[in-house]
This record gives C-alpha cells, sequence and structure tokens, in this order.
C-alpha cells in the first residue's frame, strides 16, 4: 500500500468507546492537558503593503483557495505564540474562561483588538488544521519514531462533512503529506498507528493540535526547533488534571 484508501469507520471503534460519538476529532481525556502544537502565526511588518495581508487571506471574506493553511511567503515573518505574549501580557492560552476551555482557541489574545493596527498585521493561526509546515515536521517526527512503512489512519471529518458521515482513510506514514490532496482544505482531524500507540488531534475550533503518546515521541516535538509548543494546563492552573 502506497496510498491512502477509505476503510471501515469501525477503524474509529476505539476513539468512540474512549470519547463517544462525534462528528468531529476525537480527544480523550485527560482533556485539555497535554502538550499541544500550536499552530503557525505570521506578522508583516508595520507599514508594509496591504495587498500582503489580502493575499495571505485575512480579510473578512472566506478564502475559498484550496490548500492547507501555510507560510504566506515574502514580507511576512513567524510571530511565535510566547512573543506576542510577551508583547500583549496575555497569556499564550486564555486563563479567563472555564478550565475545559482553557485550550489554544481561535482568538488566543483577548488584548488585540481590530482597529488597533497590531490586529491588522497579523495572519492569525488557523482554526482546526495545522498549518502545512508544522504538519510536514509532525509527519518527519513521526516516521522517525514509529517508521515509514508503519501503517496509519486518518479521520478526516470535520463538521462540514456531517453529512457524509464518518470517515476513515488507511495508509502508511511515509505518505502522510498526499492528505493534503484529499482534503485541501483541513489537515486531519485525527491520526493514529495501527497499534494505537499514539494520536494526532484538533477540533474545528482550536488553533493548536494535541498529541498524545510516549514521553519519547512527545519529547521529540518538544525539541524541533520549528515547531512551537506548550503544556496545558498552564503552570499555576491547578483546576485540570495533568497527564
Amino acid at each position: 500500500m502506497d496510498r491512502w484508501s477509505e476503510v471501515d469507520v469501525q477503524e474509529l471503534g476505539w476513539l468512540i468507546d474512549v470519547c463517544g460519538e462525534q462528528v468531529s476529532g476525537f480527544g480523550p481525556p485527560p482533556y485539555p492537558a497535554g502538550l499541544w502544537i500550536l499552530h503557525a502565526t505570521y506578522e508583516v511588518e508595520a507599514g508594509e503593503n496591504e495587498a500582503l495581508h489580502r493575499s495571505a487571506g485575512n480579510e473578512d471574506e472566506v478564502d475559498d483557495e484550496p490548500g492547507w493553511p501555510a507560510d504566506p511567503g515574502q514580507g511576512w515573518q513567524r510571530l511565535r505564540w510566547r512573543e506576542l505574549a510577551e508583547r500583549t501580557g496575555d497569556p499564550v492560552v486564555a486563563q479567563h474562561v472555564e478550565p475545559q476551555y482553557r485550550v489554544p482557541p481561535f482568538r488566543a489574545f483577548p488584548s488585540v483588538r481590530q482597529g488597533d493596527g497590531l490586529w491588522e498585521r497579523i495572519r492569525w493561526a488557523e482554526w482546526g488544521s495545522l498549518d502545512r509546515e508544522s504538519f510536514a515536521r509532525l509527519a518527519a517526527i513521526l516516521r522517525r519514531f514509529s517508521g515509514p512503512d508503519v501503517a496509519a489512519f486518518a479521520h478526516p471529518a470535520f463538521l462540514q462533512d456531517t453529512q457524509a458521515g464518518l470517515r476513515v482513510l488507511q495508509g502508511r506514514l511515509r505518505d502522510l503529506e498526499i492528505l493534503e490532496q484529499l482534503d485541501p482544505y483541513h489537515s486531519p482531524a485525527n491520526i493514529w498507528p495501527a497499534d494505537q500507540s499514539w494520536l494526532v488531534y484538533t477540533d474545528w475550533d482550536l488553533s493548536g493540535t494535541k498529541v498524545y503518546g510516549p514521553p519519547a515521541l512527545l519529547k521529540m516535538i518538544e525539541e524541533d526547533e520549528f515547531l512551537e509548543t506548550v503544556w496545558l494546563p498552564l503552570p499555576g492552573d491547578a483546576s485540570i488534571a495533568t497527564v
């Protein structure tokens, strides 16, 4: 097998047993405690041509061009969540909400508001999809950890796919990047190997992707120079059980 093919949705049974029926991603407990990859955010320098902002799909209208969120290119630079937290005084993950909602959301920095100049220079992290560059780095780590020929499954369903029902694709870890050809708008909601030793999870309203797995795998992800990660709960938040 060298490409992805649709298989029986019973492959989702182990996640349904743990999480119950879902219409998007399956995020087993403890939730949200664990290691999260923060989806990449970018900033354009003040005074740059406003066309850069429009070309990155940061306007109010919906961008229907296919392709996973990605580096906007020339004129933009990576903006780490921790850097923005230092500049604004906001925590990396909002703490003013109920514990179960203290996750990387689509609106992580409440002090940055439309019209303040900074908002207009930021290409915010995508909701419900890992960006292409972060996905490639994560895919490479998963291959190093488990092996490129390991059989794996992907659950691509999001809320807009409910009429089609749950879906599961089977392939091999060496072909993870091909998944963009099968769903050109969102990275999978879940990915896992045949032995269920780890799980990748995101959801439609999250701008972070959680990885469940052995400490050795999580350490590899944390140590990657491109990926920005955060452990939840944040230090000092005792209201959520840790993993």
